[in-house]
């Protein structure tokens, strides 16, 4: 309902209509929603009462101007930021308006797809549902009437800048209602010095309704810390910096001196806000970006509480009786607390088998790494703060001083037994833990610290509201760490020009963290860290090296570190080759820049990790977040793109590099290519179909066969691709084309993938032949330098057939078609190890083996061959076979099933094979019999390992008796039908011909 309404304050007539509600439906309908007539109520009381707005509420749109009400509507809503995120996406942050006269604090943030479609929404805002005094007493008080009445405040007086005098109206919202006020800024005299506040003003009767303070920087905080003369620039180590490494060899002298910590005084370190890291008054170390405190894991009565109080993000410290929890105290605005490096080994370890308290000195100890940890978690928020990763994009803060995103979500820091981090959704705290090895506390490991916060900055950007549940984006959400663990450890004097240590020598993590790891065969941990190499342009891994089981660059000494090196895909590992080709990049980036200060290196380098993350899908693939990265780079430096686009290709993510699957666990399937060419385009896979004219209609294209070669392409390339032409290329012996017109694509953006089908038929007779057919390929993009012309092939097997075999045996490469029926899955999800059967050269013959060579805690094999369904016959089923096995430790089973969910031994008196086979490697035979499939019944079998690498098993000559039909396949001639002048009707645009052949 419009009503038009006489108001002597406005001097025109005004239409209220309440702000409209988003239906969530498929056309993004918008419903109005109106207030009750306001005619004949100047005695009411001069407020507008509010309910709680609902999310259906809420007017939000992808178009804000073009849905919401006009020019004229009482209640608008007003775009004020607007933050890129993920891949297209943005966040959208509005702040409310009546009659359009703000509402003070109200504000909506909504979070766009790429297209636009809305994924989720926060808000603080209200709805109008009564009544509205349009009389004179509304703003009854002009502006000079309020500043006069201000100086009767004893306290608090006008700020003295001439334009902060003006006062602007708001709305300003009590409980239910909204009040109509002044906003002015004034200042006051706090603890004898200045301090500038926002004042909300009743415009009824001057009274002082809010104050919001406006300087955030009234106290300093003394912090005794390893800081290296400046508090931004954090000591790397208690033995100060200790990479780049000084000689970019490992050294078997351990670094002797010890730096010691310093005092500085610090309220913040932004650049763009001034948000305290400490209220005033403080007492602890808790503020608004951060809580630290030293969480006890054993309760008074000697209850093991991990998971009581202090491992996950809704815990907070508890300090009772039961649990002596405590945070570091702040004395006279000072947290000075002295931390002797020599001394680590009697620094306080909370042992799991007693009851013990720390002494006094170890309480000092334990209070200096919580400073530690609180200066660095501080430093993290305020560096990358400046670099985007701000309210609106989700960071961690208690307050968000009404600057959008989800608040009371501050991070949390424990100081205890291990070192990790929970990542968590904004508006969850995301929770750091500290612990201690044996070379003393990773609090004091700036690299470590950076790394673990880096994982909660990328949950947030990167996944929000979503499980990091594939190996790809864990490996990049590791590589990330590591490149923010390098970046927090760059200083200036690293970076001064090419000759500088930062350029010609290496960067490690955690090397103070590992210190324990020193010996003979390991002299250098601050060499190394926790990786494999350290990064710097002597790194030699590339792209392909993620892949399971690819060999490494030879003559290298490699660190092993949790038993992680041979197992190029577990996440860590393969998150070694992300971190090293942005690293690579960034490298060139500061190089391009010689004479910029320090501070500005790092901001350029922080801000593109955020935008870099911030343009990444969620669950990305390598190949996702390289260009996500060069997307945020080219919008601030098309030279930085140009480096970075070559430094990608030297690591193996050039232009017709190919990522695994999003789900993969080996990484096999990689492509690597040191092409820096800007435009290419790539076969991720295809198929060769008898879909068009086929008189066996087997699914395989056979001579004088007319079927279809259906290729699944992607961009791969650097560029946005705005035409491709493609065809097969002719004249060909082996297949003819009915028109060679190419087929055309545009517009395709880097990452994005297309589909096309080019009809063929087959001409020649050669059996079960793998026949090559090329793909003329022209590719041309904004830049005419671009345009490129070359031949994709893809090969496929053609003119065979298919039989079921009573058995089956390893037969060269037919290995895949003989037991296409059959299927891989795992008993154990969770594993980073994803083997797979394949046909090799054993004792005597080719037989199926499952072969794992890796070692390490992380090597667990958990890996089934699953046969189709088959139908049991007669009064028993036998299963025969030759196998070896060779098992370090778990174990290998034949099991069956009628359901495909629930599994049995299939002969449990042979089953499960454990240690190594009496004949191992040559095969031994073996029978087993089940008796429990009735006549008929459907079942299943499977081959499993459940063990711990290196195993091997080996299986051959398998056979089934008592089935319906064998679960095996033979490749056979084709039969020679003779299918000339065979005729067949094709549906063409206008109507049908008939092909003849």
């Amino acid at each position: 309902m419009n009503l038009s309404i006489p108001n002597p304050r406005l001097g025109s007539s005004i239409i209220i209509s309440a702000i409209c509600a988003l239906i969530m439906s498929s056309n993004s309908a918008i419903a109005a929603i109106t207030v009750e007539s306001l005619e004949g109520l100047k005695s009411a009381p001069s407020i507008l009462v509010l309910s709680k707005a609902s999310a259906s509420d809420l007017a939000m749109r992808t178009s804000l101007e073009a849905q919401l009400p006009g020019a004229n509507a009482s209640i608008s809503l007003q775009q004020v930021a607007a933050v890129s995120l993920r891949n297209g996406g943005t966040v959208q942050k509005y702040t409310r308006r009546f009659h359009d006269i703000p509402i003070i604090n109200d504000w909506a943030v909504v979070r766009l797809s790429p297209q636009q479609r809305i994924e989720t929404i926060s808000y603080h805002v209200s709805r109008p549902t009564s009544k509205l005094n349009v009389a004179s007493r509304l703003w009854s008080l002009n502006e000079q009437a309020v500043l006069t009445k201000l100086v009767e405040y004893s306290t608090i007086q006008p700020t003295i800048q001439p334009q902060a005098h003006t006062l602007k109206r708001g709305w300003f919202k009590r409980d239910n209602t909204l009040l109509p006020a002044y906003t002015v800024s004034a200042s006051q005299m706090l603890n004898g010095q200045p301090a500038l506040f926002s004042l909300v003003i009743s415009a009824d009767n001057a009274d002082l309704l809010a104050k919001y303070p406006l300087s955030h920087d009234l106290t300093a905080y003394t912090y005794n810390i390893y800081a290296d003369g400046a508090p931004e620039l954090p000591h790397q180590t208690p033995h100060g910096d200790v990479s780049p490494h000084a000689t970019g060899a490992p050294s078997a002298t351990p670094p002797s001196m010890f730096v010691a910590q310093s005092e500085f005084n610090i309220t913040e370190l932004s650049n763009t806000s001034n948000d305290p890291w400490l209220p005033d008054n403080a007492t602890e170390t808790v503020g608004n970006n951060a809580d630290v405190f030293f969480n006890f894991t054993r309760d008074t009565d000697g209850v093991f509480d991990f998971f009581g109080d202090g491992y996950g993000p809704q815990y907070r410290i508890r300090g009772d009786a039961f649990d002596q929890d405590f945070r570091a105290p702040v004395t006279d605005n000072k947290l000075i607390f002295d931390y002797s490096p020599t001394d680590y080994q009697s620094d306080y370890n909370q042992p799991f088998d007693s009851i013990s308290n720390p002494s006094a000195q170890q309480v000092e100890a334990i209070n200096a790494q919580q400073v530690q940890a609180f200066y660095l978690a501080n430093l993290m928020h305020d560096v990358f703060y400046d670099a985007g990763f701000t309210e609106l994009a989700g960071n961690a803060q208690s307050s968000n001083y009404g600057r959008g995103g989800i608040e009371g979500d501050p991070l949390i820091v424990h100081i205890n037994s291990f070192t990790f981090i929970t990542t968590t959704e904004d508006g969850t705290s995301p929770v750091i833990h500290l612990g201690r090895s044996r070379g003393g506390s990773t609090a004091f490991d700036t690299s470590i610290f950076a790394h673990e916060w880096t994982h909660y900055m990328y949950r947030r950007l990167v996944n929000p509201n979503i499980l990091i549940a594939d190996n790809q984006s864990s490996a990049i959400n590791e590589g990330w760490a590591d490149v923010v663990g390098v970046l927090m450890s760059m200083k200036p004097n690293h970076l001064d020009n090419s000759n500088s240590l930062g350029f010609t020598s290496s960067y490690s993590l955690g090397g103070y963290f590992t210190q324990e790891r020193r010996s003979e065969t390991f002299p250098d941990p601050y060499f190394y860290g926790i990786r494999r190499l350290p990064y710097g342009s002597a790194n030699p891994f590339t792209f392909g090296h993620i892949a399971h089981k690819a060999p490494l660059p030879a003559n290298i000494e490699y660190s092993d570190y949790n038993g992680r090196a041979t197992q190029n895909s577990q996440i860590h590992t393969a998150g070694e080759i992300w971190a090293n080709a942005v690293l690579a990049c960034f490298r060139d980036v500061l190089l391009q820049r010689p004479n910029i200060d320090f501070a500005t290196k790092r901001n350029l380098l922080a801000s593109y990790v955020v935008g870099a993350m911030a343009n990444t899908p969620p669950n990305p693939t390598f190949l996702e977040a390289r260009n996500a990265l060069l997307s945020s780079i080219k919008q601030t430096s098309t030279s930085d793109f140009d480096a970075c686009q070559i430094r990608f290709s030297n690591k193996g993510m050039g232009a017709e590099a190919i990522a695994p699957p999003r789900n993969s666990k080996t990484f096999a399937e990689v492509v690597e290519s040191f092409s820096s060419a800007s435009l290419h385009l790539s076969i991720v896979s295809s198929t060769l179909k008898d879909n068009i004219v086929s008189l066996d209609q087997d699914g395989i294209l056979d001579q004088n066969e007319t079927g279809q070669l259906v290729l699944n392409l992607q961009n791969t390339g650097f560029e946005t691709i705005s035409q491709a032409s493609l065809s097969l290329v002719l004249p060909s012996s082996d297949y003819q084309v009915s028109s060679a017109t190419p087929v055309q694509l545009t517009n395709l953006a880097p990452g994005q993938q297309a589909q096309i089908k080019l009809p063929l038929r087959l001409l020649h007779n050669r059996h079960f032949d793998l026949s090559n057919f090329a793909i003329a390929v022209n590719l041309s993009g904004s830049n005419p330098n671009w345009e490129r012309d070359y031949n994709l092939v893809t090969q496929h097997r053609t003119h065979y057939d298919l039989a079921t075999q009573t058995s089956t045996d390893a037969i060269g490469n037919e290995f895949d078609l003989t037991m296409r029926d059959w299927s891989l899955s795992r008993q154990s999800p969770q594993t980073y190890v994803d083997s797979k059967w394949q046909e090799v050269y054993g004792a005597n013959n080719s037989v199926f083996e499952l072969q794992e060579p890796v070692l390490g805690q992380e090597g667990y094999v958990s890996r089934a061959w699953e046969s189709p369904w088959m139908q049991a016959i007669g009064s028993e089923v036998s299963l025969n076979f030759e196998h070896a096995f060779e098992l370090t430790s778990g174990e290998a089973l034949i099991e069956i099933s009628e359901n495909g969910i629930d599994w049995t031994p299939f002969d449990v008196t042979s089953n499960p094979y454990e240690d190594t086979s009496s004949s191992f490697p040559n095969l031994e035979p073996q029978h087993l019999t089940s008796l429990t499939i009735p006549n008929g019944t459907q079942f299943k079998i499977r081959f499993r390992i459940e063990a711990l690498a290196p195993l091997r098993w080996q299986l051959d000559n398998i056979s089934i008796s008592g089935v319906a039909k064998q679960p095996f396949q033979e490749v056979l001639p084709e039969d020679g039908k003779d299918i000339s002048g065979f005729c067949l009707p094709i549906k063409v645009a206008n109507g049908a011909v008939v092909i003849c052949l």
